[in-house]
């Protein structure tokens, strides 16, 4: 399964980064925290409407990536960091 290049399964659709994607294809778009991420994360790949965390976000995903030995220890640290930043956003109220 690839993601985000062309001929890939699961990539830029219209107007929405493959996060998006991944969202409807599995019917988690109506989670209002994974929203919330999404628009932070559309926000952060390809621009658009400002979002008062992306660049925070940015920030913590820069030292990740310059702290990391190799591709697999940067996806594991920052899917913690995206762990983390849903946690808050649910418990902030933004969940169903």
């Amino acid at each position: 399964m690839g993601f985000d290049f062309d001929g890939a399964e699961f990539t830029h659709v219209g107007n929405r980064v493959t996060f998006e994607v991944l969202l409807a294809s599995f019917g988690l778009d109506g989670d209002r925290a994974l929203h919330q991420l999404a628009a932070t994360i559309h926000y952060l790949d390809v621009g658009g409407i400002p979002v008062a965390d992306a660049s925070g976000l940015e920030m913590i995903l820069t030292g990740a990536r310059q702290g990391a030995r190799s591709d697999d220890e940067l996806v594991l640290s920052a899917a913690k960091v995206f762990d983390h930043v849903y946690s808050a956003y649910r418990s902030a109220g933004s969940a169903p």
